[in-house]
């Protein structure tokens, strides 16, 4: 819950760099050089993977002060990231009396433009909920999942090897 306040809270790590981000540990890149900066163009305020909420493998956020401040717009920022629970509030959020409380929501009532690229996420996964395999395979440093070039794939499950 804490990834909102990165902006301002490492200011002076990310002073003098357009972009930071959030990155898991358990990812493959792709083609980063030659994707990324096709994506992060002057019509994007935050990249991220997932349609419906931020992408908590892989994120991207423009640095600069709308952005970097936009956690502070949601009225239980201080309570959430001060809460030992972890409440999904960088992801997809939770309910806090009845009311849908995420970083995504309150990014796009922001204004801010939110730019979302699932097509270019892959995963690898074998529980019940899903039993999708794909062949995973870095060919000439590009990133292949079922063929199709993706940024990245993200382990989420515990079989090895992957």
């Amino acid at each position: 819950d804490l990834r909102p306040t990165y902006g301002e809270m490492l200011a002076d790590r990310f002073a003098g760099h357009p972009w930071w981000g959030w990155c898991d540990l358990d990812m493959a890149f792709g083609d980063v050089d030659g994707l990324l900066p096709l994506l992060l163009t002057d019509g994007v305020d935050v990249l991220t993977f997932k349609n419906e909420y931020l992408s908590g493998c892989f994120t991207v956020f423009r640095n600069c002060p709308a952005v970097n401040s936009a956690f502070r717009n949601e009225p239980l920022w201080q309570r959430i990231v001060a809460d030992p629970q972890y409440h999904v509030w960088d992801e997809s959020g939770y309910k806090h009396l009845g009311e849908e409380v995420n970083f995504f929501n309150l990014l796009k009532k922001a204004g801010l433009r939110v730019v979302c690229r699932p097509d270019l996420y892959s995963f690898t996964t074998a529980t019940p909920e899903h039993q999708e395999v794909k062949k995973h395979e870095l060919v000439d440093g590009r990133m292949m999942a079922d063929g199709r070039e993706v940024l990245f794939c993200h382990f989420t499950d515990d079989r090895w090897p992957t």
